[in-house]
C-alpha cells in the first residue's frame, strides 16, 4: 500500500522522545471497585469503570483477545501525565492508565496500558499501528497557579459543546518538591520486560486516527499469538518528589469533589499523594514491535 493511502504519515518504531513525566502511583484500594472483595484473582469486569475504551474491552469474540490471555491479576498500577517537547511526530501531551499486570498469551504476566489519551492524531494513529497501544485523542490544559502548583485538565476532544462550557473528564493539581536535589533515575533495571498488547478494533468512521490492528484472517505463525504486539519502553532522567491532589471542585462539572476523574472518560482512580516528576531532559524510548509467544 502506498503512503498516499494512509491518513497520516507512517513513523515506524523505534521512537525516542524527550519531555517531562509526572507519575501517579495507584493505592491498593484503587485497583478494584469497593464492592469487589474476593480471594480469587480479579477479572476484567472487576476493573474500575473505563479501564478500557468501549471497543477495546477484552472479549473472546475479538481476534487475539481470549479471556485466559488477558486476565487482569492486579499488581502495581500507575497513571502517567507526560509532556513531550520532542518526538518523531512533534510535541504532544499524554495521559496513560496502567491498572497493573495482565496474563500474557505465553502464560506470564506483564503490565499493560489499557487507556491512553494524547493530543496528537499522528501519535494516535502511529501508536496503534506500531505497537497496538490503544491511543485516543484528547485536549489538554496546563495552568500555573498562584501557589506555584500546576492544574492539569483533560477534555474529550470530540465534545461538540463550546469550549468555554466544556468540562474535563480528568483534573489534578501537582506541586513539584524543589527544595531537594533531583536524582538520576532509569526504569530500565526494573521495567525492562516487553509489554504485550492485543490487537485493536477501529474507532468510529469520523475518527481516522483510530486505526484497527485486528487480524481476522490469514495464517498464524506457529508459536505466536495472532495479532498481538509487545514493546519495550524505558524512561530515564532527573527525578524529584511531586505532590498530587484533586483539582478544586467545580459546581456543575463532571468530576465529583475529591475525585481525579469522572468515571466515564477515565477511571475514578485512588492514588498516593506522593509521586515522581522526571523533569526536563527526560528521555522516553519505545522500541521495535516484538512478536508475542503463545503458550
Amino acid at each position: 500500500m502506498s503512503s498516499e493511502s494512509f491518513p497520516f504519515a507512517p513513523v515506524p518504531a523505534p521512537w525516542t522522545l524527550h519531555g517531562e513525566v509526572y507519575w501517579m502511583v495507584l493505592s491498593g484500594s484503587a485497583l478494584l471497585p469497593r464492592n469487589a472483595q474476593s480471594p480469587r484473582p480479579p477479572q476484567h469486569d472487576e476493573l474500575l469503570d473505563c479501564a478500557y475504551q468501549p471497543l477495546e474491552r477484552p472479549s473472546a469474540d475479538r481476534p487475539g483477545s481470549k479471556e485466559q490471555e488477558g486476565r487482569f491479576v492486579g499488581g502495581l498500577g500507575m497513571v502517567w501525565v507526560v509532556r513531550y517537547t520532542e518526538s518523531p511526530v512533534g510535541p504532544y501531551d499524554e495521559l496513560i492508565y496502567i491498572p497493573g499486570d495482565f496474563v500474557c498469551p505465553d502464560g506470564t504476566t506483564s503490565p499493560r496500558i489499557t487507556t491512553i489519551y494524547v493530543s496528537s492524531p499522528e501519535s494516535v494513529w502511529n501508536g496503534r499501528r506500531n505497537w497496538n497501544i490503544p491511543k485516543h485523542l484528547a485536549r489538554f490544559s496546563f495552568t500555573k497557579q498562584d501557589d506555584g502548583s500546576t492544574l492539569v485538565k483533560i477534555y474529550n476532544f470530540y465534545d461538540s459543546a463550546p469550549e468555554e462550557s466544556q468540562h474535563p473528564f480528568f483534573a489534578a493539581q501537582f506541586n513539584v518538591q524543589r527544595y531537594l536535589p533531583s536524582i538520576p533515575l532509569s526504569t530500565r533495571p526494573f521495567l525492562n520486560k516487553a509489554s504485550p498488547h492485543p490487537p485493536l478494533s477501529a474507532g468510529p468512521a469520523d475518527r481516522p486516527e483510530e486505526c484497527a490492528t485486528d487480524v481476522s484472517s490469514g495464517e498464524t505463525k506457529p508459536g505466536l499469538a495472532k495479532g498481538w504486539t509487545a514493546v519495550r519502553h524505558s524512561t530515564s532522567g532527573p527525578a524529584s518528589l511531586i505532590w498530587w491532589s484533586p483539582a478544586p471542585h467545580k459546581e456543575g462539572g463532571k468530576i465529583a469533589a475529591g475525585e481525579y476523574a469522572d468515571g466515564v472518560g477515565f477511571p475514578k482512580v485512588k492514588v498516593w499523594s506522593a509521586g515522581i516528576w522526571m523533569g526536563k531532559g527526560t528521555t522516553v524510548l519505545f522500541g521495535e514491535p516484538e512478536p508475542v509467544r503463545q503458550a
